[in-house]
């Protein structure tokens, strides 16, 4: 099995399975919520690059079913995804 940073890196066009659980960040509040239908999104990191971030990775490893964070931008919103909820990626490598 690969390690994570070499499963996806950032810029990689990922697609969320629906009924996966997703924690949304807009305006500094925190929303849940299931996604209805498979979603593309961008992955951007499996850790934290600012201590807001690594408070959102610690939360969600332990508060919530969402064990192997990845922070993902869906749209102009950035969310946080389990790592297993991705159904495939496609590498842009320029």
């Amino acid at each position: 099995m690969h390690s994570p940073s070499l499963a996806y890196q950032k810029g990689d066009l990922v697609t969320i399975k629906q009924s996966s659980m997703v924690c949304m960040l807009a305006g500094g509040i925190r929303r849940f919520i299931t996604i209805n239908k498979p979603t593309n999104g961008i992955f951007l990191s499996y850790s934290a690059n600012s201590e807001e971030d690594r408070h959102m990775f610690d939360y969600l490893k332990q508060s919530t079913p969402i064990t192997r964070a990845c922070k993902v931008a869906i749209g102009n919103d950035i969310c946080f995804v389990d790592a297993k909820s991705f159904f495939f990626h496609i590498k842009d490598r320029r």
